[in-house]
């Protein structure tokens, strides 16, 4: 237990004492410039794998723990645990029932249209005339706007 960080063999810190910390990150970046960005970054998504691995790792011992307490709900070392269901979901494919099978074609049907139909947008160039096949009417159409924003992608070394 010696070989642990800190933050596990302590207390947690509070949502108070976290922002005080990232405030204090994020002025050492913006304000001074004496912490590089992308150090921070590296480390941050190195962080990011560590705690989701470590997580899925005693995600068991977690629940097992916090049953052991007499309420689904207490107090942990100042913090607010609760043991409670997450991420419920329905599986509506047993139900046999034809009218949300029909819906579920319909909705199938009509995202593959848009989809292509999305397709066909994105190789127009500047304005076009086109005939809407079912009313017959005749309309404008312009390419969809595009827009991205760059980003930077972080892969860590193996």
């Amino acid at each position: 237990m010696n070989n642990l960080p800190s933050i596990f063999t302590g207390q947690a810190p509070t949502k108070t004492e976290i922002e005080t910390q990232c405030k204090v990150i994020i002025d050492s970046i913006v304000e001074s410039g004496e912490v590089n960005p992308i150090k921070v970054a590296t480390s941050m998504k190195a962080l990011e794998l560590a705690m989701k691995t470590i997580k899925s790792g005693i995600e068991d011992m977690i629940l097992s723990e916090a049953e052991k307490y007499e309420s689904k709900t207490f107090e942990f070392d100042g913090h607010s645990i609760n043991v409670r269901e997450g991420g419920v979901m329905y599986d509506y494919s047993l139900c046999c029932d034809p009218v949300y099978g029909r819906l579920e074609s319909e909705m199938k049907f009509l995202k593959d249209k848009i989809k292509d139909r999305e397709a066909f947008l994105k190789t127009v160039k500047g304005s076009m005339t086109v005939v809407d096949e079912g009313s017959g009417e005749v309309f404008q159409v312009i390419p969809p706007v595009k827009s991205s924003k760059t980003t930077v992608a972080i892969t860590l070394a193996k």
